[in-house]
């Protein structure tokens, strides 16, 4: 059994500050369970690529802010990457898409 993360932001309808304390409140659930990401790093001039239990990054420039989750580092599970920002300019607004239902527009362009 594990965690299944999934998210849907539509920034239009949502403060800052609430937005900042849930992804604050995130990262205490996160503490809790045995999450890794990868970080790239230097060893002997060669760069490389390590998991690591520290999954927040760039904690102190605010637009890059966010965490990100790839699996259990425990027993090493890997699974799809999943990130959260801090900063909710991040997301795109939701009037920024095309919201029409697909399927009202094929019924539309059939019927002519």
């Amino acid at each position: 059994m594990g965690i299944e993360i999934g998210l849907a932001v539509n920034p239009e309808k949502i403060d800052n500050e609430q937005w900042q304390n849930c992804y604050l409140k995130t990262l205490k659930l996160i503490a809790d369970y045995p999450a890794m990401t990868l970080k790239s790093e230097s060893h002997l001039g060669e760069k490389r690529f390590v998991l690591t239990s520290e999954v927040e990054k760039n904690i102190n420039d605010l637009k890059r802010r966010h965490w990100s989750i790839c699996g259990n580092i425990e027993n090493n599970t890997r699974a799809e990457t999943f990130s959260l920002y801090y900063n909710l300019d991040h997301y795109d607004t939701w009037s920024s898409y095309d919201n029409d239902d697909i399927l009202s527009k094929v019924l539309k362009e059939n019927s002519l």
